[in-house]
């Protein structure tokens, strides 16, 4: 289980009951300055869990689909939590 959170609220609880891949779409709002996507584990912690493999962050109306989201596809190291 997990949480998915946009500028810490929660926007979507991810509740798995199958071993398939699954794909959501959550509308946000920005706010001026940054915006922070995170997640949260949410359920016991005994060794499993969720594995994300890519994520996209689409401005609304960009007919190029462009990803604005750093490290989207997590092929770039570790960039560290501004808090």
């Amino acid at each position: 289980m997990a949480n998915v959170l946009w500028n810490d609220d929660i926007v979507l609880s991810v509740t798995p009951s199958d071993y398939n891949v699954h794909t959501a779409t959550v509308v946000v709002t920005a706010v001026v300055g940054q915006n922070f996507l995170q997640f949260e584990g949410a359920g016991a912690s005994d060794n499993y869990g969720l594995g994300i493999t890519d994520m996209t962050l689409i401005k609304v109306g960009d007919s190029t689909n462009t990803n604005v989201l750093v490290n989207g596809d997590f092929m770039q190291p570790y960039l560290g939590y501004a808090a």
